[in-house]
């Protein structure tokens, strides 16, 4: 077995949180007097955190108002934190997933885009407990990705070096953060982004079903 730690992606890769993320994001901007968007229009604003997420679903000509973007960010958090697992599901297959890597002695963790408090309310609603060895999301002491902070404090607390280390995200930024960190790096295709845009930033690996995962990670 090659990979002795996985460190998952949240968002787009363990669940489909889109729908949540979209209808809480939509109420903000209805309170604010800002149109809202489509539901297919929200994986281009997803990513790089849940305040750039309100900064890009607001009107082009008010993205670079801090003033308006904190008082629209908000108001989204407090909408969102209360509807974050409304909808929001583990993927097909993402379970067996889990259950196999930890039966299997691999030490798992999540490192998400998502502020640290709503990645812990997502990740303990919908996992079992203790599944994951470290839930961490961005804070006042973690960056967010592609820095890769995360994954060395991930590496380090569970006491495994880099080159037995494997990231599984479906985006850019944790191709990106693999990259920084210097571990392997697998990219989904059922999460946000179209194949083709992953493939662009060079995975290791792309994987299109949870069995395809399994198998790279356990061979």
């Amino acid at each position: 077995m090659r990979f002795k730690a996985v460190i998952f992606d949240l968002d787009g890769t363990l669940v489909n949180s889109l729908d949540d993320i979209a209808d809480s994001c939509n109420e903000a901007l209805r309170r604010c007097g800002y149109p809202v968007h489509s539901i297919e229009q929200y994986p281009l604003f997803v990513g790089q955190g849940i305040r750039n997420l309100v900064r890009f679903a607001m009107p082009l000509n008010l993205q670079a108002d801090e003033q308006k973007i904190d008082a629209c960010f908000n108001l989204f958090f407090d909408i969102y934190r209360n509807n974050c697992c409304r909808k929001t599901i583990t993927y097909p297959g993402i379970a067996d997933v889990v259950a196999r890597l930890r039966e299997k002695g691999v030490k798992m963790a999540v490192l998400s885009n998502k502020a640290d408090g709503l990645t812990q309310i997502v990740v303990n609603t919908l996992f079992e407990k203790g599944v994951f060895g470290l839930v961490l999301g961005p804070s006042a002491t973690l960056p967010r990705k592609p820095d890769p902070a995360g994954v060395l404090r991930i590496c380090e607390t569970f006491g495994v070096e880099l080159s037995e280390t494997l990231l599984v995200g479906d985006s850019k930024y944790d191709i990106l953060t693999a990259r920084n960190a210097g571990v392997k790096c697998v990219a989904v295709s059922w999460g946000f982004q179209p194949r083709k845009a992953i493939e662009e930033h060079c995975p290791d690996k792309v994987v299109d079903s949870t069995d395809e995962l399994l198998r790279y990670i356990l061979s």
